[in-house]
């Protein structure tokens, strides 16, 4: 049974490092002129090297925080809750918020992927970091016509693998924490 406590208190500490983490999860490009640094937390984005963080994603950004802020005290009484259930010999839950945000970004991926088909008729599979050349010379949803061509670039930052971690932990403790809730019933 402390084996189980421990592994919830540290998928709470982990779970409180990336709520109080600022820094970004994942970067894209288009071309070098927009770049986009973003968390669920906060975006900065950049284009031609001015920063729109403060200004054009603004309201956003103000969104973002006050999720950071909900996520860093509800990560706090997860860890409250954990120390507890060491003291205690309770079986406390497990935060889950990681493991759910993880998978989020990595549907990004899978959109990604999706929108270059439909851009440039071939299914790629990004996997790391992925650079891919566009060229379209007709864009029809745009009703444009002529060449446009700009490098894409997306990938996960570290950042985002200590999240993934974090959240596999915390589904790997969940499923600890039934199987000892389980037990405890018997």
């Amino acid at each position: 049974m402390i084996s189980g406590a421990l592994f919830r208190l540290i998928s709470s500490f982990s779970y409180f490092i990336v709520a109080v983490s600022p820094l970004p999860w994942w970067y894209t490009s288009i071309g070098g002129v927009i770049n986009v640094y973003d968390s669920p937390f906060f975006v900065n984005v950049y284009y031609m090297e001015q920063n729109l963080s403060y200004t054009l994603v603004y309201p956003i950004n103000l969104l973002l925080i006050s999720l950071r802020l909900a996520e860093v005290f509800t990560s706090i009484i997860y860890l409250f809750s954990s120390v507890e259930g060491i003291v205690k010999g309770k079986i406390s839950d497990t935060p889950l918020f990681a493991f759910y945000v993880s998978l989020f970004y990595l549907l990004n991926l899978i959109l990604f992927s999706v929108i270059d088909y439909f851009m440039i008729g071939k299914l790629i599979a990004p996997v790391g970091a992925f650079k891919e050349n566009i060229s379209l010379s007709r864009i029809p949803f745009l009703n444009l016509n002529g060449d446009i061509s700009a490098e894409i670039t997306n990938y996960p930052l570290p950042m985002f693998y200590v999240t993934l971690a974090s959240g596999l932990f915390s589904l790997v403790t969940t499923i600890i924490s039934n199987d000892e809730r389980k037990i405890t019933r018997r």
